[in-house]
């Protein structure tokens, strides 16, 4: 019998870093050629145009021709799994496990700007453990279980702030700050939902923490991404059916999402300069050349993903619905250029909405392109998840 080979854990880890830098250099490439598509087709004007599906057609026409040679999100689920199976377990706590931090970090991020939330938030926690000094994860880790609506991971990461809360050293106050009340309105929230003797209480906590946020006159990000998570919490709570405070006033839903949108759009514009450009390409290497700043800005795009399509449902439900067309169309824009499956599907899906929902002539005459649009998207995306599907299985390196 031939002889199992031994491979070097560590160069395993090197192998899926290389796997991931390989993937980022591929989705570059695809949103370079999608962009020459883009500015051949587009005036800045046509950007939020409700009519120009047209023109949108064109470029996704484009990109699911470009995205149907590559497989490159195979490489990242392949990585996940040999991360997942393999390489950490057999770190677990050794000696230097923060030298192995990185990877579930870079992992976490490509998942987060691919919609892949649950796998994110696992590689969230790993790369947690493995390098607890580091704030940003563990902030990022506690809003999207809230997002989510994931409390028993929300209780999780809670746990783990009450057992080891962050300590100001004059370096990184400003964070230890976001942490401590990222923690405590999630506390909060997580509390309003749990127990709903204790919601009265709860929503009171929320709304006084979101009225210092909003306070805050501060431009950092640290301030933005507060102000925008607070604001997302306080616009759910008048959804609860039948619930209402005397002691304090429910905000109204639309501002607040409104407020979220605006605080998370300005962090996404400056973590991924020229996303909303329509003479500039993205620099997605550039953006992915720190493992820190490419889960912060691959966050940021995911959180104005979602709370672009929740200020949508909500301005069609006021009937502000031109308002709401030319909002999705801006989230189709973004969506595009980054060349992400996932989040060209999510912004194609509510423009069908609108236009199949809405009496407005000039959207009703945009349906047609829509349908087209519709069926280019999944026709090829049936086409990539079976592909991915077939990769799943198949890890690229083994070690004993």
């Amino acid at each position: 019998m031939s002889k199992k080979v031994e491979i070097n854990k560590r160069d395993v880890y090197q192998n899926c870093l290389e796997f991931l830098q390989r993937y980022i250099a591929e989705l570059s490439s695809l949103q370079e050629g999608v962009f020459e598509t883009l500015k051949s087709e587009f005036k800045p004007e046509h950007v939020c145009d409700a009519t120009a599906s047209d023109k949108y057609l064109k470029a996704i026409e484009k990109f699911i021709s470009l995205q149907s040679r590559r497989k490159i999100y195979s490489s990242i689920v392949k990585c996940y799994h040999v991360w997942k199976n393999k390489l950490q377990p057999a770190v677990g706590d050794g000696l230097g496990k923060n030298s192995y931090a990185e990877l579930p970090l870079r992992l976490a991020a490509c998942f987060m700007l691919n919609g892949d939330y649950y796998k994110a938030l696992l590689c969230l926690r790993h790369s947690i453990h493995l390098e607890p000094r580091s704030l940003v994860p563990r902030i990022i880790a506690l809003r999207w279980s809230a997002y989510l609506g994931e409390w028993e991971m929300a209780e999780m990461s809670l746990a783990f702030e009450k057992a080891k809360p962050p300590k100001r050293n004059g370096v990184d106050d400003h964070l230890v700050e976001q942490l401590v009340f990222t923690a405590e309105i999630t506390q909060a929230y997580v509390d309003f939902n749990r127990d709903q003797k204790s919601r009265p209480k709860s929503a009171k906590t929320i709304l006084e923490m979101t009225g210092k946020a909003n306070a805050d006159e501060r431009l950092t990000f640290p301030v933005f991404e507060t102000q925008a998570f607070a604001n997302w919490i306080a616009a759910q709570l008048p959804k609860v059916a039948a619930f209402k405070t005397d002691d304090v006033e429910l905000l109204d839903t639309l501002s607040c999402v409104h407020t979220a949108i605006l605080k998370a759009e300005s962090v996404m514009k400056n973590r991924i300069p020229a996303i909303q450009k329509e003479d500039a390409p993205l620099d997605f290497l550039k953006v992915a050349r720190d493992p820190l700043d490419f889960m912060k800005a691959c966050s940021a795009y995911a959180e104005n993903c979602d709370l672009r399509r929740d200020y949508t449902i909500e301005l069609l439900n006021v009937g502000m619905i031109r308002d709401g067309a030319a909002n999705s169309q801006l989230g189709l824009w973004c969506a595009i250029k980054t060349c992400v499956l996932f989040r060209v599907q999510q912004f194609v899906n509510v423009n069908f909405l609108i236009r199949v929902c809405v009496i407005l002539p000039e959207l009703k005459k945009d349906l047609a392109a829509n349908e087209d649009i519709m069926r280019t998207m999944y026709a090829v995306s049936l086409m990539f998840s079976e592909k991915i599907l077939d990769h799943t299985n198949k890890l690229p390196f083994c070690f004993s």
